[in-house]
């Protein structure tokens, strides 16, 4: 498949609260308790300034404004690492693998079966590295890689498509894999592997996408883009890809009567993706648990200690085994 296309969503209307871990209720979703009320992000300039210029342009040149509108689709952004992932890493041992053209940069933490842990759209894998002195005192090797175009990565645009082939050969690299942990895009690339041959014993999925029709909306709503330029952007991905690529790098398409068991985490008040959509998911994957939370917005659910205790307690129980009838 081309590696032209992204299927994951821009970032630029992430918003965040500002709020203090509780203990959960063991009858409810994991929760934290606001400091004080959250407020609705005011538009950044950037995006302000690019929806002026798209729409600008659409009424002069259509064609061109959905040509730049879809081009955006495929450069992610790269984000200095923060200290706490900074002292995450400090105890990591560096992984280098090589896919296609590019060069991968990841990290692995402990030893034992192999954990892949999968960040997202705009992420590193550090983001997600949390997870791995946990998994590591429950006998487990965490390997976090930075996705084509991400973190110390190389490369500068790339795709669903092309995370989820990155995602098997990192996995062919570093595998037999046990287990795999994605966030956002990351899951959603996961689930797409999931369908492609990764093979695995347990998923996790947080803050997932379900499918590229939400994904493409979400798209077209964030950038305030008319129903013509909206067409046009649907004839390139059709015409780069086929029809079918709605359905190839859709979660909820990939999972459809999977039987590995999973997790799917998803916060209630997610402002980057709704929680409907991991109730898509749950209802398309009948061998998972969808396990909702509440004030962990979109990125903060990574560092929730419950949530992480959660994740590795499941990975660590063995499947039940199916009940023998007696004759």
């Amino acid at each position: 498949m081309p590696s032209a296309y992204r299927t994951g969503h821009f970032s630029f209307w992430h918003g965040a609260y500002n709020r203090t871990f509780v203990t959960p209720s063991l009858n409810g979703p994991l929760t934290q308790t606001p400091k004080k009320a959250s407020v609705v992000p005011k538009t950044p300039f950037v995006l302000r300034l690019i929806r002026g210029g798209l729409r600008w342009l659409g009424k002069i040149a259509p064609g061109l404004s959905s040509r730049l509108a879809y081009r955006l689709w495929f450069y992610p952004r790269r984000f200095d690492t923060p200290a706490r992932e900074k002292r995450w890493l400090a105890d990591a041992e560096p992984v280098e693998i090589r896919h296609n053209e590019e060069r991968l940069v990841g990290y692995q933490w402990g030893s034992g079966p192999v954990v892949l842990l999968v960040h997202g759209w705009d992420g590193r894998g550090s983001q997600m590295a949390a997870f791995a002195a946990p998994l590591a005192a429950a006998g487990y090797r965490s390997v976090a890689v930075d996705l084509p175009a991400h973190g110390q990565s190389t490369g500068r645009r790339t795709n669903m498509a092309e995370a989820a082939d990155a995602i098997n050969t990192i996995a062919e690299a570093v595998g037999p894999v046990e287990a795999v942990i994605g966030h956002s895009f990351g899951a959603g690339a996961l689930a797409r592997s999931m369908a492609t041959g990764l093979k695995v014993n347990k998923a996790v999925l947080i803050s997932s996408p379900a499918n590229l029709r939400w994904m493409a909306d979400s798209f077209y709503s964030m950038l305030d883009l008319s129903p013509r330029i909206q067409r046009g952007i649907e004839a390139r991905i059709n015409r780069d890809f086929g029809q079918s690529i709605w359905e190839e790098v859709s979660a909820d398409h990939n999972l459809q009567g999977s039987s590995i068991p999973g997790l799917i985490f998803h916060d209630q008040g997610d402002r980057d993706i709704p929680f409907s959509q991991a109730e898509r998911i749950a209802e398309a994957w009948p061998a998972a648990r969808l396990v909702p939370t509440d004030g962990l917005g979109h990125r903060r659910i990574l560092r929730n200690q419950e949530v992480i205790n959660t994740c590795v307690e499941f990975i660590r129980t063995p499947p039940a085994r199916p009940a023998q009838s007696r004759t």
